[in-house]
């Protein structure tokens, strides 16, 4: 007689042990041990000579509620047909046929589906005088099992998922493998309850759907006083799902490479531009307020220039750091301290793959700055995409011809902000600096006009202008750039499907100036910038 034990829970195992068991007893000795006679009810007469009955498995184990496919074996060999039944308290288990017809082989086939609640019943097959019984009861049959990740990869893992399931099913192309009947999550070790004694299992584990491993085991003991068996599960990487991949980028510029050397001479013609009078700031601006002047009154204020000597004037009320070489310093100190700005976000965008395998990069800022506000290009051209096996991007582009000097001098509002904080404009922050009211005062004098019935006012709107006209001399130098990225990263996270979310790498090209080419390169990675924009 076999033994089918069933612990407490819902997550239990039901444990079939089957042991083949026979009879040779009369039909009158079956009915009084509470046996089938072994009469059939189809058409077809039992066949007289069969003598033994046996299940060709002596040990099955069945998850609540699952189907399991049995046979058992009738001889002499021969056809027969074997009556099958549930006998007792059989809750919601099942059988899927009450009569099974051997083949001439003597051997039968059925199924059998575990109740879903311990329950306590029993399985009777009867042909002719030979009988067997399966009886189910309860008791201890099952240990809780602490799954171990055995995980060499780098991909950041919050939670494990570990699972169970019955019998030999590991599948090592899949990645993670398919999840079984029990299950459990825990940060580090889950601990699965209900897992059966001494019988074949499949036990596996996976982080998301990213990673994941799977063994087949003989089957377990029990642990120690607690009833905890460990088990190692070796994990691997699932290979990277490319398609529909969105990688923000931050590309940094490096300024320990050949590349400041260049934007240095930029600056340097930036300021020429602004200020281009040798004699300094003051007839710079003075030039400027000449050439702000409508026509008809320009020949009026160079003879009051002259006149009232001006130049000097304004050297001696303004300070000497303004008849020097003030001004143009200052723009040169504003756009020096535009490098750590390129250091840190440079190249703000996204890497998208699309489902034809055809990546783009779109880029969101430049310096914290939108694209079109500095004339640069709003995605790169003649993008290149690989991913390897072992978690490497790989990918480029170019950023076609763009205006260095314009893009130069948006980001220079921010340092320019730090020294006037009020100001909306580089050339407001000139002014303020420059205290251009000041100025329509000591060219007014104590006439109250300047030139031609130019007032103090009237001379401040003129420095105001002239500024801003100075500033855009110098956005407007002739500078036209062009960048060729090359990058290469980890991937430094993937969505639970294993999509790359996040790299952590560096980059390497040329910034084309003009007709100089230099080294360029730095960060490129997924990090958020925290600076603010200008």
């Amino acid at each position: 007689m076999s033994r089918l034990r069933v612990p407490h829970g819902a997550l239990g195992f039901l444990a079939v042990a089957m042991l083949a068991g026979c009879s040779s007893s009369s039909s009158a000795d079956a009915a009084a041990s509470g046996g089938p006679t072994g009469a059939p009810s189809s058409s077809a007469e039992p066949d007289p000579g069969a003598t033994s009955l046996s299940f060709s498995t002596a040990e099955l184990v069945l998850l609540p509620g699952q189907t399991e496919k049995l046979s058992f074996t009738v001889a002499p060999t021969g056809r027969y047909t074997v009556n099958l039944a549930l006998v007792g308290d059989a809750a919601d288990a099942y059988l899927d046929v009450s009569q099974v017809e051997t083949e001439e082989s003597g051997i039968g086939w059925f199924s059998l589906t575990a109740p879903t609640s311990p329950s306590a019943f029993s399985v009777r097959a009867a042909v002719g005088k030979a009988f067997a019984e399966l009886a189910v009861s309860e008791g201890k049959s099952s240990t809780t099992l602490e799954v171990v990740p055995t995980y060499s990869g780098h991909r950041t893992v919050t939670e494990w998922t570990a699972t169970v399931n019955a019998g030999r099913s590991c599948d090592p192309t899949l990645v993670p493998p398919p999840d079984g009947a029990l299950a459990a999550t825990a940060p580090k070790r889950p601990r699965v309850p209900g897992v059966p004694l001494g019988t074949p299992l499949t036990i596996t584990v996976r982080a998301g759907h990213f990673a994941g491993g799977c063994v087949e085991v003989e089957g377990v003991v029990a642990g120690g006083a607690d009833s905890v068996t460990q088990v190692s599960v070796p994990v691997t990487d699932r290979p990277l799902q490319t398609t529909g991949a969105s990688v923000p980028v931050r590309l940094g510029i490096d300024t320990g490479m050949p590349w400041v050397d260049a934007y240095t001479t930029l600056n340097q013609s930036m300021q020429a531009a602004f200020s281009p009078s040798v004699a300094g700031d003051a007839t710079s601006l003075l030039d400027a307020m000449h050439d702000a002047t409508p026509d008809t009154a320009q020949a009026t204020f160079t003879v009051e220039r002259t006149l009232h000597a001006w130049d000097e004037k304004l050297v001696r009320s303004l300070g000497g750091d303004l008849g020097g070489r003030g001004l143009r310093t200052t723009v040169g100190r504003w756009l020096d301290a535009v490098l750590p700005t390129l250091t840190d976000r440079a190249i703000v965008g996204h890497l998208d793959v699309a489902s034809s395998g055809v990546a783009s990069f779109s880029v969101g800022s430049t310096g914290g700055l939108a694209p079109a506000d500095v004339g640069f290009p709003a995605a790169l051209t003649d993008v290149s995409f690989s991913a390897s096996s072992d978690d490497q991007l790989v990918f480029g582009g170019s950023t076609g011809a763009f205006p260095i000097a314009r893009l130069a001098g948006a980001l220079a509002l921010g340092p320019a902000r730090t020294d006037e904080p009020g100001a909306d404009s580089v050339a407001a922050a000139l002014a303020a600096l420059v205290d251009c009211k000041t100025v329509g005062t000591t060219l007014a004098g104590s006439s109250g006009a300047a030139y031609g019935g130019c007032t103090a006012s009237c001379v401040e709107r003129r420095c105001t202008e002239a500024l801003a006209a100075m500033w855009n001399r110098a956005l407007a130098v002739d500078a036209t750039a062009s960048l060729d990225v090359s990058a290469s990263g980890s991937v430094a996270a993937v969505t639970d499907d294993a999509t790359p979310s996040a790299v952590d790498g560096t980059w390497v090209g040329t910034l084309t100036l003009g007709k100089t080419d230099v080294k360029v390169g730095g960060l490129a990675d997924s990090s958020v910038p925290t600076a603010a924009a200008p």
